[in-house]
């Protein structure tokens, strides 16, 4: 199947709290599905709308939490919940490098294989 995503998606499970932003709810944790630098799916216990702005917090083993802004891009409700597709809005570098750091340490054959599978598509 031909990949369509501008950057490649590693489906590695990282804890992230999430709230809506316009909201004074507390908030949830789930983990993530699958995740890239530019959006992340996880499984939301709450319905909501295309374009409702979430704050995120990531939970990486041996690192400070780190927080960014995304936008729901997608929803689906499935048996634990809704599956959710959100496009990250702002991403600070440092939370890119922890997110790769934390796939090359603990995943180190999946970032393999989506970069042999990259260079084979060029």
């Amino acid at each position: 199947m031909l990949e369509k995503r501008k950057t490649p998606r590693f489906d590695i499970p990282i804890k992230i709290e999430y709230s809506r932003v316009s909201s004074d709810k507390k908030s949830l944790l789930s983990c993530s599905k699958d995740i890239s630098m530019r959006g992340v799916r996880i499984t939301a216990e709450e319905k909501f709308s295309s374009d409702d702005i979430l704050d995120l917090a990531f939970y990486l083993p041996n690192r400070p939490v780190q927080e960014a802004l995304g936008k729901v891009m997608w929803q689906s409700e499935d048996k634990a919940g809704f599956d959710t597709g959100i496009r990250f809005l702002n991403i600070r570098d440092s939370l890119k490098e922890d997110i790769f750091d934390y796939l090359n340490k603990y995943f180190p054959s999946k970032l393999q294989e989506k970069w042999w599978a990259k260079a084979k598509s060029v």
